[in-house]
């Protein structure tokens, strides 16, 4: 297994996000189930991060059978209100961390030639428009059009 996390603060967010000490217990939690993991500090809005923990995956274990991408965060506001910040920040975490995800996996998983899954994280937002959250419901719908356009991909 590979788990990814920034471990840093992000000003537009306006609650505690995970740290090392919280990826750490992370690794240790999976290990303890006598599962291999790899833990990589990465930013899901930086591909450089994601190419790197995939690789350091790959390098342990061989080859990627699965893909979860599942990167998600918060902030309230009435959509008139919502700062360029933190729709900025919000679309760039919850959608294109999505997308950067399977741009960094997916070309590895092809090309062992091993099928697999691919599995991403929406929310049930993605139905319909939830007051103060309209960044969160866009990225959300966002992330089904992915899917549904990696689906039909050749």
């Amino acid at each position: 297994m590979i788990a990814t996390d920034a471990c840093q603060p992000i000003t537009s967010i306006p609650y505690p996000l995970a740290s090392k000490a919280d990826l750490d217990e992370t690794e240790r939690l999976i290990a303890a189930t006598g599962a291999g993991v790899v833990t990589h500090i990465a930013d899901v809005r930086d591909q450089d991060t994601m190419d790197a923990a995939v690789t350091a995956g790959i390098d342990r274990f061989g080859r990627l059978d699965i893909i979860c991408a599942n990167a998600g965060v918060l902030s309230m506001a009435p959509s008139w209100q919502i700062t360029e910040t933190q729709w900025a920040d919000l679309i760039d975490i919850n959608l294109g961390g999505v997308w950067r995800t399977t741009k960094a996996a997916v070309p590895a998983m092809l090309q062992a030639g091993n099928g697999g899954s691919v599995i991403l994280i929406s929310s049930t937002a993605h139905h319909r428009g939830v007051p103060n959250i309209s960044h969160y419901v866009a990225a959300k719908h966002g992330v089904v059009g992915l899917m549904k356009s990696l689906a039909t991909s050749t």
